[in-house]
């Protein structure tokens, strides 16, 4: 990908400068051998298959999720709201931190029967995440894209049959995961 962007680049540039009317440094007196333009490749990507991820990488991954949630309970245990925060992406931190989102929680019966209102994403960590989040695990995944996973959970509901729940959308930064929905 950055060899096209940079092959588009080098194209634009020569092109501008032709077009502009100015003269091109270094240009080589004519009658001289003018080297060939800069080749830009096309480089034709694979379009993501999760039926073509073998059971191998899916157990991988699996793993890696586990681990990642079991030291997220951790943290969530612990009432840790930065390493919390932390495990956030900027744009979940910002979608939890709108007045949309948190009238929205607000909103709903089970707040409105406790008599909490949020007021910023730390009320909504204390009052929603803690109580609800700090024993999840992980059962299943979804791979959806090379760095996206859905991760869910299953109980079984009052009638004995299994429910998947989804837990978390989380994508893998290259270091670690984050919480993206």
């Amino acid at each position: 990908m950055k060899r096209q962007i940079i092959g588009i680049i080098a194209v634009l540039s020569l092109l501008a400068a032709c077009g502009s009317g100015k003269a091109v440094k270094d240009a080589p007196p004519s009658g001289e051998d003018v080297p060939p333009p800069p080749v830009v490749e096309t480089v034709v990507e694979d379009v993501f298959d999760p039926n073509k991820i073998s059971q191998e990488e899916i157990d991988r991954v699996k793993r890696d999720v586990q681990q990642f949630m079991e030291s997220l309970n951790r943290i969530i245990r612990a009432k840790n709201y930065s390493g919390w925060r932390n495990a956030l992406s900027p744009e979940y931190f910002a979608e939890i931190s709108s007045a949309a989102f948190l009238n929205a929680i607000n909103e709903t019966n089970v707040m409105k029967s406790n008599n909490i209102v949020l007021k910023n994403a730390q009320d909504y960590f204390n009052y929603v995440v803690v109580p609800s989040r700090a024993n999840s695990r992980v059962d299943d995944i979804e791979i959806y894209s090379p760095t996206r996973v859905k991760a869910f959970t299953i109980n079984l509901d009052r009638e004995g049959q299994a429910q998947r729940w989804r837990l978390y959308d989380l994508e893998y930064t290259g270091t670690t995961w984050k919480i993206i929905n």
